[in-house]
């Protein structure tokens, strides 16, 4: 379930109801789907555009990661369609993991669309900041939820976008000297989406004209190297 920031609990506590009723509004307005993959532009519909995108997170965790993108219209304003993308946690003794780029193709309505919000481990998109992915009495997940953006891709009809690669990436403290990355006690919010271009360019669309996102400087990864340094737990934030 999303519950609001550990420390604002107490304040929260007696309007609990209330926001179970505010959240299933909230959820309700929204048109969420997953879009379908594709393997050729063949596939594509009417008004649709091909979508190659790879969603993923920075650690291993044991629970899937969801990236949600809303439609912006003409004017920059969200609209009420959203997409969601899922990057599960897969069997990482047996090689498949959450952490490598992994490109995918979508065929997605053309629109402009911006990041909204991300969760791991919960099925319901956050629809406010400071709100945190919590499951039983275990310490929240990485959540976070942006009230405003600039549009980060564009989708056109009978095109495709190359969207780059999108990490739910840990933006909290850094190591100090002699300190090991075990000992970072990471919390929800300190983790947020993150950029890259892709690496992976992908076979069947090449009779597409191409387009690439164009994406905010803030939102650029600070992550520097293409692989997981050797010897790294899967486990916890690397660096590079």
């Amino acid at each position: 379930m999303i519950f609001p920031n550990a420390w604002l609990r107490p304040v929260f506590g007696l309007l609990l109801a209330a926001q179970a009723i505010s959240a299933a509004s909230a959820q309700t307005a929204m048109e969420i789907v997953e879009p379908a993959k594709v393997k050729s532009s063949k596939q594509l519909r009417d008004g649709e555009g091909v979508l190659q995108i790879s969603v993923r997170t920075q650690k291993q965790f044991i629970e899937t990661a969801i990236l949600y993108f809303v439609a912006v219209d003409a004017n920059g304003q969200d609209t009420n369609r959203v997409i969601r993308f899922e990057r599960g946690a897969g069997v990482p003794i047996m090689g498949s993991n959450m952490i490598d780029e992994k490109q995918q193709t979508y065929r997605v309505k053309a629109d402009r669309y911006r990041v909204i919000a991300f969760t791991i481990a919960c099925d319901g998109m956050p629809y406010a900041p400071g709100l945190a992915c919590r499951r039983g009495y275990g310490k929240g997940f990485p959540t976070g939820f942006y009230p405003q953006g600039e549009p980060v891709f564009e989708v056109k009809a009978g095109q495709l976008t190359q969207a780059g690669d999108f990490i739910v990436e840990y933006t909290g403290e850094k190591t100090a000297p002699g300190q090991s990355l075990f000992d970072i006690k990471d919390r929800p919010f300190d983790w947020a989406v993150r950029w890259q271009e892709g690496n992976k360019a992908l076979s069947g669309f090449d009779d597409l004209h191409l387009n690439r996102a164009e994406v905010p400087e803030a939102m650029r990864s600070r992550i520097s190297c293409a692989a997981r340094p050797p010897g790294v737990s899967l486990y916890i934030p690397f660096e590079c």
